[in-house]
Order: structure tokens, then sequence, then C-alpha cells
């Protein structure tokens, strides 16, 4: 998966349904609940739940290595052709083509999923966060939920 693609499609569709987004950063959801202002967290924090288990992940040469090595043994012919021309390719061989390396921010939680909600006044707060490495896989399935309970929640 491409995820910039991916996310930049999920963001478009938000917009074209009418969607807005608000860049900021607050150290508490009552900040919004009260109109409050922003507050800024120091660079590369993200205020996240107290339940949630926080990663600030960054490449590890030993995991790029395990990945790229079982890519290969799948796929040699991820090595450029005039390399395989010549001679057999080796892992190594990918080493030189690699653009960058990069990892996610993907936030688990213990317990699992919290995919929930509550009404503060007027508003109503979903809770959908905690899906770890597998937030992608699961995102349909869990906005359905969400949806399901910000739907119970306008009823209230």
């Amino acid at each position: 998966m491409d995820t910039p693609v991916y996310l930049e499609y999920l963001v478009s569709r938000f917009l074209d349904n009418g969607g807005k987004v608000i860049r900021g950063t607050i150290q508490h959801i009552d900040q919004l609940v009260e109109g409050g202002e922003y507050a800024i967290h120091g660079e590369g924090e993200r205020p996240v739940p107290p339940d949630a288990i926080v990663v600030y992940p960054r490449p590890r040469p030993e995991i790029t290595r395990d990945i790229l090595e079982r890519a290969f043994a799948l796929c040699p012919e991820l090595v450029p052709p005039e390399i395989r021309a010549v001679r057999e390719p080796t892992v190594e061989d990918l080493l030189p083509i690699i653009i960058e390396e990069g990892c996610g921010f993907r936030p688990g939680r213990k317990g699992g999923i919290k995919i929930g909600g509550e009404k503060k006044g007027s508003v109503s707060i979903v809770y959908n966060y905690g899906h770890g490495g597998y937030g992608y896989i699961a995102s349909w399935g869990s906005a359905n939920r969400a949806l399901a309970v910000l739907e119970g929640l306008l009823k209230k």
C-alpha cells in the first residue's frame, strides 16, 4: 500500500462529503468542547489518550535488512535487470536503489482497539484508536463502527 496516496484519498473523500479539517494540537479533548485555545506540544509529540501505548518509530537497520532479505527471497526481480543480466543478483544489489527507510506512528492500546463515544454538553465525541500495526487493515470496519457510535450519540 502507498500510505500517502491512501491517506490523501481518505481526506479527499472526507472533504468531498462536507468534512472540515482543522489542524492544531490540544492537550485535552475538553479544549475542543469548551472552545479553548490550542496548546502546542513539543516537536514530535502527539496528544494521545492515557491508555495508548506510544511508540515513536525509527527505522532500525536489522529490521530493514530482514525485510530486504525476505523480499529478495520472494522476488529476486526487485534487483535491476541490468545487474541480473550479467550475474546472479544478491540482496546487496537492492541497497543502492533504496531511496529512504521509513516507518509509521502506530499507537496500540492495552486491551485492543477502543471504539466508543460520549456526550460532553452538546458535543458528541467518538473514540476510535489503538489499532497498532493493523490500523489500515481495520480502518473501514472501525470507521463503520465509529459511525454507528456517532449516530447513536446524535439520537440522544
